[in-house]
């Protein structure tokens, strides 16, 4: 997997802060945790009594969500199987997304065929649209082969998100929504923009923000 980058700031500012993000060190196993934990917090502080009148405590919250929902689909691409089950409920609830059923179901069929506990337990005997399963085979195809080659190596958040986009272009050449699509834009997502798969990659459209 190669990528590129493109539509870089004119300012230079920018652009330094745009390189210092994409270079940085993007730890998967310790991003999910770090992802999990806030969400699980989250859930918590919403049965709060006091959430409903905590502006500042909603906005937080719906921040952080934006986030957490970006690094599940990160860590997902390559091969944190944990990570299906939290991205399947951001589209669900839309936790930090547009609600997408389609979407959750396909994250859902990727945990299970990935043998991810959680992922099995939720779906049970549910029934899950044939597309949404053929999709989630051919997904699971390229997370196998994307995790093999991460292995245990250091990567930088430019290749994560190249591997997200790995996964989104299966999505899109089956003229299906994508993940990053329908994650809305929180602090780390928009740095995606300056990202392209290159060389013998399937092309993809680089990340946009959904209103």
């Amino acid at each position: 997997m190669k990528t590129k980058r493109v539509n870089l700031p004119d300012s230079e500012r920018e652009q330094n802060t745009a390189n210092t993000y994409l270079n940085a060190i993007f730890n998967k196993e310790g991003r999910f945790i770090t992802s999990q934990k806030v969400f699980d917090e989250n859930r918590s502080l919403e049965e709060n009594d006091t959430h409903n009148t905590n502006a500042p405590l909603q906005t937080l919250i719906i921040s952080t969500d934006k986030d957490n929902a970006w690094q599940f689909f990160l860590c997902l691409s390559m091969g944190v199987k944990e990570a299906a089950s939290y991205l399947a409920s951001s589209f669900l609830e839309g936790f930090g997304s547009v609600k997408n059923d389609f979407l959750a179901c396909v994250a859902m069929k990727i945990g299970v065929l990935l043998q991810d506990p959680e992922s099995i337990a939720i779906v049970g005997d549910d029934d899950i649209p044939l597309d949404a399963i053929n999709l989630a085979k051919k997904c699971v195809a390229q997370i196998d082969k994307n995790a093999k080659e991460v292995g245990s190596k250091h990567i930088t958040y430019e290749e994560a998100i190249g591997y997200g986009l790995t996964i989104d272009a299966i999505l899109e050449s089956n003229s299906q929504p994508t993940f990053s699509a329908h994650i809305i834009d929180g602090s780390i997502k928009p740095y995606a923009e300056y990202v392209e798969l290159s060389g013998n990659n399937t092309a993809a459209s680089s990340c946009c923000m959904v209103m």
